[in-house]
């Protein structure tokens, strides 16, 4: 198994936080989860083999860009479980004040979309840009639709 950590990453704008946010992020139980309370800030928005097509568009591992955000856990859930009941004590501040981290790993015309439609917190280098990929009429509703992706500009 090949890990992000051994892979290219290029860095292709920032993540903007722009109060303290907490996350949670969850594991193999669904009940099992931590909450992490990431600061202000602005955090690297990486693409991990990242290759440009012919047409500018980037293309990188399994479609998506990743933004990691490392924080410290205001509290947790790892308790024994039988059917899904909580049995046991469990000190759901075992771990508080711990590092951790949430890793964001949105497709990339996710990100597109959201920096189209004004409402997001990436931003991209000024080498790169969000087009209109696809414009189609939805068969379902009638709607005019856009499919939007990240592309390296033209020089």
């Amino acid at each position: 198994m090949t890990y992000l950590s051994e892979r290219n990453a290029t860095q292709i704008g920032w993540y903007n936080l722009p109060e303290k946010e907490v996350f949670t992020n969850y594991f193999e139980t669904a009940a099992w989860y931590e909450n992490v309370e990431v600061e202000a800030g602005r955090y690297p928005i990486y693409m991990y083999d990242l290759e440009i097509e012919e047409d500018g568009r980037l293309n990188g591992y399994i479609g998506t860009v990743y933004v990691s955000l490392p924080g410290k856990v205001t509290d947790d859930y790892f308790g024994g479980l039988w059917c899904g009941v909580p049995f046991g004590s469990y000190d759901e501040h075992k771990h508080t004040g711990n590092e951790a981290h949430h890793t964001l790993d949105p497709y990339t015309y996710m990100v597109a979309e959201q920096i189209a439609n004004g409402n997001s917190r990436y931003e991209l280098f000024p080498e790169y840009e969000v087009r209109v990929e696809k414009e189609w009429v939805d068969d379902w509703d009638g709607k005019p639709r856009k499919l939007y992706d990240i592309y390296k500009k033209e020089a």
